[in-house]
């Protein structure tokens, strides 16, 4: 006798295989885009009742109900499939060169929020999956939007755009660097060690020096700082839709009032003391280059289902700097 059986058929091999997921032995999504959109890929189960006797069998002119099963949905993505491959080897190779335990590339488009690509290292093998063994369940997260981490100096982006927005400085505008900078009993030193002397706005960025970041900071103040930190989107989950996104962590005068000390803006202002996910950092860098006006991330296109095509058009969150002031940045 012959039973029908089916088997899963990844023609992309391990691409994306994090984002994607996988579905169980029943076909139920267990983590990943499987498990997110279950309810949509999976469709409903039909049911059928109906008046039998005692041993079973169906009457002939009994009373029957049926209710058909309901196709599932196709759920078409954002991801450009050679990109995401781009991605991975690239990533794969730069872990290799610097012997990295791991790491994260996303591409995003600034002005429609649209995920090109989404990588994390390590990764697993979905043609080949082996839920028993309990030791890679680590690699099934999907680290860009899970793990936080300090994101160092690639923040003094958000730090200058609050210096510029709101007026406090200019790329023209002159600070002395002595080589550290004293703030609450804690001293602050250059990456290099090195004093610089005059140094404007401009060099600060450009020579990407903590100093002077912490000086900027400075010149805007806690309130205002924070304001544009949490504008730029750092301390809440991004809303791309995906199960298990982190808020990072913020501190502030506000929410740990206990805690909060002004070294703590000085060190935040270069990155360090603060947490972040690799897709809040990837959306406020998105954000200055879409003119200072935030989109919010999305990795769903469009799902197309039996009674018609639902798509998803880019959703503005606010305008979180001037166009002038993101064109200033840029040029910087």
């Amino acid at each position: 006798r012959l039973v029908a059986s089916s088997h899963r058929v990844y023609p992309e091999g391990n691409i994306a295989a994090q984002l994607l997921g996988f579905v169980g032995s029943d076909n139920i999504g267990l983590t990943g885009l499987e498990a997110d959109l279950d309810s949509l890929l999976g469709g409903a189960n039909g049911t059928l009742r109906y008046e039998r006797d005692g041993l079973g069998n169906q009457f002939p002119l009994g009373e029957r109900f049926e209710v058909a099963p309901q196709p599932g949905a196709n759920v078409v993505l954002t991801i450009d499939r050679y990109i995401q491959r781009l991605a991975e080897q690239e990533l794969d190779r730069t872990l290799k060169e610097h012997k990295a335990s791991g790491g994260t590339i996303i591409v995003v488009q600034p002005k429609t929020g649209e995920i090109l690509a989404m990588a994390s290292r390590p990764t697993f093998d979905v043609t080949r999956l082996d839920l028993s063994d309990d030791s890679k369940v680590a690699l099934y997260r999907n680290r860009a939007i899970t793990d936080q981490y300090e994101p160092g100096s690639v923040f003094k982006l958000v730090t200058t755009a609050a210096g510029l927005d709101s007026g406090a400085v200019s790329p023209d505008t002159w600070w002395f660097d002595s080589g550290s900078l004293e703030v609450s009993g804690w001293t602050i030193q250059n990456w290099d060690k090195g004093a610089h002397g005059s140094q404007t706005v401009q060099q600060m960025l450009s020579k990407s020096l903590n100093t002077g970041a912490a000086w900027v900071a400075g010149q805007v103040g806690s309130e205002r700082f924070y304001d544009y930190v949490h504008r730029f989107g750092f301390g809440t989950e991004t809303g791309v839709g995906l199960t298990g996104e982190s808020p990072g962590r913020v501190r502030t005068p506000e929410n740990d009032p206990d805690n909060w000390r002004p070294v703590d803006m000085a060190t935040n202002s270069f990155g360090q003391g603060i947490s972040v996910t690799p897709l809040q950092m990837c959306m406020a860098v998105a954000t200055i280059a879409n003119n200072g006006l935030a989109v919010k991330p999305h990795i769903v296109k469009e799902i197309v289902s039996p009674t018609g095509t639902t798509r998803f058009e880019p959703e503005p969150a606010q305008q979180v700097i001037s166009p002038e002031s993101s064109q200033t940045l840029r040029n910087m």
